[in-house]
């Protein structure tokens, strides 16, 4: 890991330059927390505008957060 510049990160994620961003990275397995992430974001994002979940990483929950991004 080393540290690169935020806007270039952002653009390159497709994210807007201002905002919030939470990230997951990790193992996507339900017992990793990752679903449990996706419900708290589903919680709080509504009195957030701006704030993105971001995930990264594979595995057995792919699917379902795939799912949950699509809403």
């Amino acid at each position: 890991f080393h540290p690169r510049d935020k806007a270039s990160c952002r653009r390159h994620l497709g994210l807007p330059e201002q905002g919030r961003v939470a990230l997951f990275v990790g193992r996507l397995e339900r017992a990793k927390g990752v679903l449990d992430a996706c419900e708290a974001f589903a919680r709080v994002a509504h009195e957030r505008p701006g704030l993105r979940l971001v995930i990264v990483g594979g595995g057995s929950a792919e699917a379902e957060c795939r799912a949950f991004a699509r809403g």
